[in-house]
């Protein structure tokens, strides 16, 4: 039962928003921002991405930072420019927290473009 408590209250309320466009298209570069919320202090590893099918895909960046009590920690996120070689197509973008629990955030987008 003391363990079960004590579980309990190292557990916090962590918050992610992502703030990007529903819709890219020639001459446009992909990216987004981000917003990381947490109840308490607490030290994260968290990885921001955007996958698309028919696209280059990013490199892979794992983050670590110390989020402080109630005091929001904004970023941002670039992913690639839109050009004559990409292709109309549906993609996620996503931060997925890895540590100290596992959590993802994630939102769909569009890529227009001429196919």
């Amino acid at each position: 039962m003391i363990v079960l408590i004590f579980l309990v209250q190292t557990i916090s309320a962590l918050t992610i928003e992502i703030d990007m466009k529903d819709s890219f298209s020639f001459g446009e570069s992909i990216s987004y921002d981000y917003k990381l919320l947490s109840d308490k202090d607490i030290t994260i590893k968290y990885l921001p991405y955007a996958e698309c099918p028919n696209a280059p895909q990013p490199l892979i960046e794992e983050k670590e930072i110390t989020l402080e009590a109630n005091e929001q920690y904004t970023d941002f996120f670039s992913y690639i420019d839109i050009d004559e070689s990409i292709e109309p197509q549906t993609c996620t973008a996503y931060i997925q927290i890895m540590e100290p629990t596992e959590l993802r955030e994630e939102k769909t987008f569009q890529i227009v473009t001429n196919p």
